[in-house]
């Protein structure tokens, strides 16, 4: 049987940060509802239609998925069920993101649902660059939260951006050396990309960060050095000094889905607004994409079409 990478949208987020060009919307958005009601039929439609495959990842990404309640969670999470029971020993993520949403009990309930892999995301360890970049958590949220996942077992994975407002390359680095000194399992450098759709764009009008590189060569070293090795990379458009976003992980605990979504190697099935869906034909090299509509009410109106098509895309 092939192996299928599974991806679900939820983009509902606390805030926009100021750098973020995300398909992402408050939660308490009006067509919050009703975007599930219209996700929960996908994924259910989906669910019926894939006896040629066996579900070998699964991630559900944002937006910030833990920003939901712990109801509309827990329905996230059971209508996926029947999928992830396929293959329970599928890779399991979810992208938890920023640590003022992280609660115990929404932590117990991923963990009862069978995920084994989330990512915690301070972006940065310092407390003023959280506010200038429009994060209302602190540092000390940070460390609470992965504390808690923690004893709850999960693979953790920290992201931190490079080239963000005003910091230098020493608090950049104070930054990933207190990443490191977690032993957390996985570390993503990001470098600063300042899309038309980010607010931080509107507000820098060329980008004066040259010592990006510096920042990116030193967090290698220091990476490197405490045991992480370098597993996946991509490069995003208007990324400050035109580097790169690289994943580094301990040995053994590589994201398998991310893996799999930068070298191509797996067909992938994604559910929600403005996910793009794969095909991979290894026969003749061929890679076939179906993306689904971005806005949140045209992607609600038209989810049968969107249903239909995607059926006859992945016969």
């Amino acid at each position: 049987m092939k192996k299928l990478g599974l991806y679900i949208h939820i983009p509902f987020c606390v805030k926009k940060c100021n750098y973020c060009d995300f398909n992402s919307y408050g939660c308490s958005y009006s067509y919050e509802q009703p975007y599930f009601a219209a996700l929960f039929e996908e994924i259910k439609k989906k669910a019926k239609g894939f006896s040629d495959y066996v579900c070998d990842t699964v991630y559900i990404g944002g937006g910030t998925p833990l920003a939901l309640g712990t109801g509309d969670l827990e329905r996230v999470l059971k209508a996926t069920a029947p999928i992830f029971a396929q293959n329970e020993r599928a890779e399991y993520t979810v992208e938890a993101g920023r640590p003022d949403v992280f609660t115990e009990d929404k932590l117990k309930l991923l963990k009862d649902y069978g995920v084994n892999r989330i990512c915690i995301n301070p972006q940065t360890f310092s407390d003023e660059t959280l506010q200038k970049i429009g994060r209302k958590h602190t540092v000390t949220d940070f460390y609470n939260a992965y504390a808690l996942s923690q004893k709850y077992g999960f693979i953790v994975n920290i992201d931190l951006i490079a080239g963000l407002t005003d910091e230098s390359v020493d608090n950049f680095l104070d930054g990933v050396n207190k990443a490191t000194a977690l032993q957390a399992d996985n570390i993503t450098v990001h470098c600063l990309s300042l899309k038309s759709g980010a607010k931080l764009k509107e507000e820098i009008s060329y980008l004066k960060n040259d010592f990006v590189a510096d920042m990116v060569a030193s967090s290698r070293q220091i990476l490197s050095e405490n045991g992480y090795m370098p597993y996946y990379m991509y490069r995003q458009k208007y990324q400050v000094g035109n580097n790169e976003n690289v994943g580094w992980t301990k040995p053994n605990k590589a994201c398998v889905y991310n893996v799999d979504i930068m070298e191509e190697t797996t067909d992938n099935l994604a559910v929600g607004a403005n996910s793009v869906s794969k095909r991979v034909f290894f026969d003749n090299g061929k890679i076939t994409r179906f993306a689904s509509q971005k806005d949140l009410k045209t992607y609600i109106e038209k989810i049968d079409e969107i249903i239909e098509n995607k059926n006859k895309f992945f016969e």
